[in-house]
């Protein structure tokens, strides 16, 4: 049987080093407190706080822990895209309140199209289908 999970699972497993290596170095160039929530840092054009960056490692170190897991992909895929989902519409809707600018928004969109599509490509080869 062919693993129809390869391709999300290695998109997530880079996504996730990718996030977390961002939020790493937020952490580490921005100063503040843990609880901050004002932007310390701007690695890449993003305003990072500390509460940002450590949520950055958190989902990019869980996103690649998950693409190990068969079972997890679409499960993951689909917790990240409504929790960044939320934070973008948030970010939008409320603009001054979280400390976030347009290279924030536009990598929040990105995770969230690349959350639904390794969503749809892991349930692609059951949907249609009367296996269960």
């Amino acid at each position: 049987m062919v693993d129809h999970s390869r391709v999300p699972r290695l998109i997530f497993a880079v996504l996730g080093v990718l996030v977390a290596v961002i939020g790493v170095v937020g952490l580490v160039s921005g100063g503040g407190s843990l609880g901050d929530v004002t932007p310390t840092a701007h690695v890449i054009g993003l305003a990072l706080s500390p509460v940002h960056s450590l949520l950055l490692v958190i989902f990019g170190v869980i996103g690649a822990l998950a693409s190990f897991v068969r079972r997890l992909t679409a499960s993951w895929a689909l917790l990240q895209f409504a929790v960044f989902s939320g934070l973008f519409a948030y970010g939008v809707a409320v603009p001054d309140s979280l400390g976030l600018n347009l290279a924030d928004h536009i990598l929040h969109l990105v995770v969230i199209t690349v959350s639904v599509t390794c969503a749809l490509l892991a349930a692609a080869p059951f949907m249609g289908s009367d296996r269960h």
